[in-house]
């Protein structure tokens, strides 16, 4: 735990490994005195494979802790807790949202008093991303503005930001356009002191307009937002709309190197429905079929994270 406090990470996975291995050796008795250090072992692992996006080795080591404090009965431990809003995470990541769904549910109808805050407005965030991923989106709003008050009650700020962002997702994604402009406009005076989050939901307004077919609203917002400001995700999001609107306006060459610059990024995230859009836009400009085969291949994905796009074309 010292190797990972101290981002050594290497080390870290080698001391816990071993550690790990060593107790399953262990009597039954030393097993229950010390299941929480056990679990903490397994859940700081799994961090680790997710920083590395590692999500298959990442799910394993949380079924082994979620398996292990239900035999243990330690459901009602801060740790247990915390293994299952992990195992969202990888499940959300991995776009096995049912998944995800059932155990949350699960998890709420057994525990009516959540007494650890911390972790149940990521909880409710997790729940939010699987809804309107399986087209529950009052379900999706239900959880998110629970999410929204719980942080707001906790005066943390910048998860605050975070769960009006999925916020404007989920009514984006139910096509309740108006009411996502209105949540925009109030953030972006709300969180204005804070760049970060300002510049996030300056990229939830432009894709806002993307998605209603502004494009010269659009136009006007690229010109006002700064790329190299912007964090991974509002970057590649930022190529992928200047390659569209480039190529709506017959700049075949720009569009063709803006979509370069964040193929790799969505294909990596199984940002499908944007992909697709993106392989419609090179066929057009290059009549190479293999963006035809490429278009099909994204489409017959069952691992489909929605992200700019609402729906394939």
């Amino acid at each position: 735990m010292s190797y990972y406090n101290l981002k050594i990470y290497k080390e870290a996975i080698m001391a816990l490994k071993k550690y790990i291995k060593t107790f399953s050796k262990t009597p039954i008795s030393y097993q229950k005195d010390n299941s929480m250090e056990y679990a903490t072992a397994l859940n700081t692992i799994s961090k680790i494979y997710i920083q590395r996006r590692n999500y298959k080795k990442a799910e394993e080591y949380l079924i082994k802790a979620f398996n292990f404090l239900t035999e243990q009965n330690e459901i009602n431990s801060l740790i247990y807790c915390i293994v299952i809003n992990n195992l969202s995470l990888v499940y959300n990541n991995t776009a096995q949202y049912k998944k995800t769904y059932t155990l949350i549910n699960d998890f709420f109808h057994t525990h009516n008093n959540l007494s650890y805050r911390i972790v149940a407005p990521q909880l409710h965030k997790a729940m939010n991303v699987a809804c309107y991923n399986l087209d529950k989106y009052d379900e999706a709003i239900e959880h998110v503005k629970k999410s929204i008050l719980l942080c707001d009650y906790e005066g943390n700020h910048h998860e605050l930001g975070r769960s009006y962002i999925d916020y404007i997702n989920a009514l984006r994604y139910s096509h309740r356009f108006s009411e996502a402009f209105e949540i925009v406009e109030k953030c972006k005076k709300e969180f204005y002191n804070n760049k970060v989050l300002y510049r996030k939901f300056c990229m939830q307004e432009l894709i806002l307009y993307f998605n209603t077919g502004n494009y010269s609203k659009v136009v006007e917002l690229l010109k006002k937002i700064n790329v190299k400001e912007l964090q991974e995700m509002g970057k590649n999001n930022y190529y992928f709309i200047s390659g569209h609107i480039a190529f709506i306006n017959k700049d075949y060459e720009a569009a063709l190197k803006k979509f370069k610059k964040c193929e790799t990024y969505f294909t990596k995230n199984m940002y499908h429905y944007d992909l697709a859009l993106m392989y419609d836009d090179l066929f057009a400009i290059t009549g190479d079929k293999l963006f035809e085969e490429k278009k099909k291949t994204s489409l017959l994905s069952n691992a489909v994270r929605r992200n700019v796009v609402i729906n394939p074309t």
